[in-house]
């Protein structure tokens, strides 16, 4: 799928590998490494999706730029044309971690959780930190950055819920085998995730 990330960001401008790393950077929030970036050209290249082009005269060597062909902008238009795949029964590491809570100890199993609903309560407001700064900053790439912000903030909140799903079970479980499990407090997190980010 990253391949067709790059030749999206291909279509209006030529573009070294450096350059599509911090372009893609600035447009999802996702850092990802130069070697990668440089073997999906080096691909795509050797399938006629994109050429490299002459380093300009001024230009560093180093950073050849490329440039999207006529087929790599018709694989591109198929790509974003076709419904994106989605299995609802695919699912997260994180969700499938779930399968084991039946072999813990109810009270380590609500350890844990506690643990990741910090994680994800942080995670929900370095996003939204990020959101208030990308409202802030002008142009197309910052109105999409913010949608997949507001998305990633969504499955947090979703997450969260999903979280006092499994602590409800946990618990059913425990009081089921006599089991004594300390109450948790209120995951305020999920609700203000709810209120939050449907916007």
């Amino acid at each position: 799928m990253f391949r067709y990330h790059l030749l999206g960001l291909l279509r209006t401008a030529n573009h070294h590998g450096y350059a599509l790393a911090k372009e893609y950077q600035r447009r999802s929030g996702v850092e990802v490494a130069l070697g990668g970036i440089y073997r999906e050209l080096r691909a795509l290249n050797e399938q006629g999706l994109v050429r490299r082009l002459s380093t300009p005269a001024d230009g560093d060597p180093r950073r050849a730029p490329y440039g999207i062909t006529e087929k790599g902008r018709r694989a591109f238009e198929e790509w974003f044309r076709e419904l994106p795949p989605s299995s609802p029964c695919e699912e997260s590491e994180f969700a499938v971690r779930v399968m084991f809570f039946a072999e813990v100890a109810p009270e380590d199993a609500r350890a844990i959780l506690e643990d990741w609903r910090r994680g994800l309560w942080d995670l929900s407001k370095r996003c939204e930190a990020e959101l208030q700064r990308s409202l802030t900053r002008d142009g197309a790439a910052q109105d999409s950055y913010s949608l997949l912000l507001r998305r990633r903030m969504g499955h947090i909140a979703f997450e969260l819920e999903f979280l006092d799903e499994v602590e409800q079970t946990i618990a059913g479980v425990a009081d089921s085998r006599g089991v004594t499990v300390p109450q948790a407090e209120p995951a305020i997190a999920a609700s203000v995730g709810r209120a939050r980010y449907r916007r």
